[in-house]
Order: C-alpha cells, then structure tokens, then sequence
C-alpha cells in the first residue's frame, strides 16, 4: 500500500536439460534447455500489476517468458546478461528512466480541485455555452418549480390569447 513502484528482477533458478510443454487441445511441444525464475516472480509482478503500480522486470536471457514475465502486455521486459557493461548501457538506463518517470509522476500530488464559489459569487462559466442537459442539472429544486410554473403560465397565457383571438374558439379545436 506504501510503494509507488515495483521492480522484479528473474534470474534462472530451475533447469531442465529436456521436457514437455501441455498445451490447449491435447498438444505437445518438446523443450529443450529451459530454465525457468522462481515463482515469486510471478507472485511479485502480479501483486504490483494488481495495485496498478509501475511495473520494471528484469529478466536474464534464456528464461522461458511466460506470464507476467512476458513483454506483450502494457508493460516491458528489459531482457539482460545481467554484465556490468549491459546495466550501465544506454539502453538500460533509458527503460531505468522510462520506469523512474512513471514512478514519480504516481507520486505526485493531483492537481489541486477549484475552488467552490460562495453563495451568491458570480462564477466565470458562460452559461451560453453549457449543454441543456449540464444547465438544467445545475438548478435547485426550488429553480426548477420557478422555471416550470414559468413555462406553464406562458403557455396558458398563449392559450388565452388565442381563443380571445379566435373568436371564442380554440385554435387546435
């Protein structure tokens, strides 16, 4: 809950000379010389990618890339021998970089919300260029009753006119 981050770094830990991969529909692939990192791996990134925290995985050349150790997701895999000369690459340091950003820009504070008018402050927002829909949402209850015993004596009055206008009669009738 207090990290901002997560590095995950896979080295080999198991290796198999020979085996063999069940896939979907009953499907075999035979492997050869397979090594594989500790699960904790898996356990590690899942955690982070669960808490959507920036997410950095190292892994050593040669690992079978499977799960979350695979780079084919939103996320990337920076691939190494793990040589002093390869982690001082340009390479390196720039996903380093990439990672660090992402980082500190979770840490970062949001933007700070306006400020709510007082009461009765005349607000900046031109109403002219609201939707209906966001002006009529912004009305009180005792606004909107105003607003549609408003319309209903207009209408009435319209109605009004029109039968003294017409003679007695209704204009729809």
């Amino acid at each position: 809950d207090e990290c901002d981050g997560a590095v995950v770094v896979a080295f080999a830990r198991y290796e198999f000379p020979t085996g063999i991969e069940h896939q979907k529909g009953g499907q075999r692939t035979e492997l050869r010389d397979t090594r594989f990192p500790t699960v904790w791996n898996q356990i590690e990134a899942a955690l982070a990618y669960g808490r959507d925290l920036p997410l950095l995985v190292i892994c050593e050349h040669g690992l079978h890339d499977d799960g979350l150790l695979e780079g084919r997701y939103d996320w990337k895999v920076f691939w190494t021998d793990f040589s002093p000369a390869e982690l001082a690459s340009a390479r390196f340091i720039g996903y380093l970089e990439s990672w660090k950003k992402l980082v500190l820009d979770r840490k970062a504070p949001p933007p700070a919300a306006p400020a709510e008018p007082a009461p009765g402050t005349p607000q900046d927002t031109d109403l002219s260029k609201l939707p209906l829909s966001r002006l009529v949402g912004m009305l009180t209850l005792p606004q909107i009753a105003t607003v549609l015993g408003t319309l209903f004596s207009m209408f009435a009055a319209v109605a009004a006119a029109a039968y003294k206008l017409g003679g007695g009669k209704w204009p729809w009738a």
